[in-house]
């Protein structure tokens, strides 16, 4: 029978399991704007507090708008404001969020590769949606140009105001855009431009504390071991890049000639260099080095940085030096405590930033170790002026400065990794081919060990996709299944069906693997993987009857083939498919189709 008192109990268990699922959702409840009446939902992830709507404030005698002057937008996707209205613009105990807390913010939410998905609105987007796994509920606002007073880009792109400047006319924004994973913050456009402000309840910023740096890691490449340390949300190398990496234009030089400077400071390397413009671990920079050529890269960018680590970005430099100014110590707090000629270092932070000095390319020349330390990232632009044949750079020197500027790309500085954002990608490795000196990208998942890219080595009936050089670089070769036989480096094997039912079951079985394999990228409409064990299955397709030189284009977006060496008959093989529908599952496929292929360790 049901009493009363059973029915108490059923809806007080009824709205702990509610309240329970708000939490997970991270659902935080309401604000409302006291000088307006206006409400906004608001939503905790993390330990912040944001706004989960655009500010709709018409701040009084400031530049604001409705995107093309119609109320009806303000209503959907907020106001846009230029920075000087966007300073003013948030209620009484919110704020702007400077850079820092946008980078908070992007690597709570999973890193930089994959934020703008799940931060965007599941609708609103042309062309494809977010998750708004979150519930910030990003929205494509668009934005108004000063150069011509004209409204671009709603459905489009969203931009969001920090309170950080750049240079006298620049500030920071952190920006998505449809169709793209991936976020971007950058310090290149004007202030009198009109985007959307997001205001972050205010708290005092937690102190960055002062560490030790403990912890080693070691680059799988050359076996040589770094410190790191972790300083505010970001872990980074607490030396100088030692990797040796000569490749054309890309040059590391020690210096002064000696090799001992090497492996004392580390190298000093050309921004080609810096980007693998050789693409020898990751396509992500390849190119970028070319001198006098335009260069904008998605990051995070590997480039001569180790697997699972990557070239700092000009936000990330500008957060870890923000970090280090907002300490007791200021900038000391970076320095070495030894070798400067000034001896100011306090070193609090265990960055341990020693004064390797730099190669000068006009001078063709080695200068001011002792003095100076120029640090590179992966952004060609700084927010001043644009020079294709510079790029951006972080500096200490023995007179206390940190200032950001662009360098000759031909110069020699040194390099700092800062290790990617990736919850169960800690696995992570690398492999060289010694048959044509070839790295991979090596991951383990449970007991194996596999390649986590496709292979690339060149021989017999392999092809690169369409015949095009630059989809070998990207996504590996295509191969038939007679190719395969004893194809993969020595150690390695093609995988049979055991090896990839392992690691089907390992993935999450039937429900689960293949989402939990793909790459989070270039999959038809959106249907992107989320990529958990590093294992960045792509979407190549197959090519057919080679006598054709036939390929499947309707293929390439929707599945991820791969050869196992266990036959199914005289004409056939299996092979293991990853589909866009989320789906894996073991084929038959005939023998002179050419797959891709993913090595397993012995």
């Amino acid at each position: 029978m049901f009493t009363k008192r059973k029915l108490l109990v059923f809806v007080i268990l009824a709205i702990l399991v509610v309240a329970g699922v708000l939490l997970y959702l991270n659902v935080g409840g309401t604000m409302t704007d006291p000088r307006d009446g206006k409400t906004y939902r608001t939503v905790k992830i993390g330990d912040q507090v944001w706004m989960a709507e655009n500010l709709n404030y018409n701040v009084s005698g400031a530049k604001n708008s409705c995107y093309e002057n119609k109320p009806e937008n303000c209503q959907k996707y907020g106001r846009l404001y230029t920075w000087d209205a966007a300073m003013d613009a948030c209620p009484d105990g919110w704020i702007l969020p400077t850079v820092n807390d946008w980078s908070i913010l992007i690597n709570t939410v999973g890193g930089q590769a994959n934020a703008a998905k799940k931060l965007m609105a599941k609708q609103g987007w042309a062309g494809g949606y977010g998750t708004d796994d979150f519930s910030f509920s990003a929205l494509p606002a668009g934005n108004k140009n000063l150069a011509d007073n004209k409204y671009y880009s709603q459905n489009k792109l969203a931009f969001f105001w920090s309170s950080t400047e750049s240079g006298s006319g620049n500030a920071f924004q952190m920006y998505m855009q449809a169709e793209y994973d991936n976020v971007w913050l950058e310090g290149r456009f004007g202030k009198r431009n009109q985007y959307s402000v997001r205001c972050l309840k205010s708290k005092t910023r937690p102190k960055v504390e002062k560490a030790s740096a403990t912890d080693i890691m070691t680059d799988p490449r050359d076996g040589k071991t770094y410190r790191t340390v972790k300083i505010g949300n970001l872990e980074w190398m607490a030396e100088n890049l030692r990797y040796d990496y000569n490749k054309g234009s890309a040059k590391t030089y020690c210096y002064g000639g000696y090799s001992e400077n090497c492996e004392k400071y580390g190298g000093l390397y050309t921004w080609s260099a810096v980007m693998d413009s050789a693409a020898l671990f990751s396509t992500t920079g390849k190119d970028c080095g070319t001198y006098n050529k335009d260069c904008w890269p998605t990051p995070p960018v590997q480039g001569a940085c180790p697997y699972g680590w990557h070239i700092p970005t000009y936000a990330e430099m500008l957060v870890l030096f923000t970090d280090a100014h907002e300490s007791d110590d200021g900038n000391d707090a970076l320095f070495s405590t030894t070798e400067w000629n000034n001896g100011r270092g306090t070193d609090a932070f265990s960055f341990s930033a020693r004064p390797a000095g730099y190669w000068s390319s006009k001078n063709m020349s080695f200068s001011q170790k002792g003095d100076l330390v120029y640090f590179w990232t992966s952004d060609s632009y700084n927010g001043w002026e644009v020079d294709n044949t510079e790029a951006v750079y972080f500096y200490l020197n023995s007179q206390g400065n940190s200032p950001a500027e662009n360098i000759n790309k031909s110069d020699g500085l040194s390099i700092r990794c800062v290790k990617d954002i990736d919850n169960n990608k800690n696995n992570i490795g690398a492999l060289k081919d010694s048959r044509d000196g070839k790295f991979y990208k090596t991951v383990k998942i449970g007991e194996q060990t596999w390649m986590a890219e496709n292979l690339n080595y060149e021989t017999g009936d392999s092809y690169c996709y369409e015949n095009k050089p630059e989809n070998c670089l990207t996504y590996g070769r295509l191969y038939t299944w007679e190719t395969t036989a004893g194809i993969c480096p020595e150690g390695w094997h093609v995988p049979g069906i055991a090896d990839w039912q392992t690691l089907y079951k390992m993935a999450g079985g039937k429900s689960k693997a293949a989402k939990a394999l793909k790459s989070t990228k270039w999959w038809y409409e959106g249907c992107n993987g989320t990529d958990d064990y590093g294992f960045s299955a792509l979407p190549i397709g197959f090519g057919g009857n080679y006598t054709d030189s036939l390929f499947f284009d309707k293929e390439f977006g929707n599945h991820a083939y791969f050869w196992s060496s266990t036959e199914h008959s005289e004409n056939n093989a299996y092979v293991m498919d990853l589909s866009y529908s989320n789906v894996a599952v073991l084929l038959d496929a005939y023998k002179n189709h050419a797959f891709s292929v993913r090595c397993v360790k012995d």
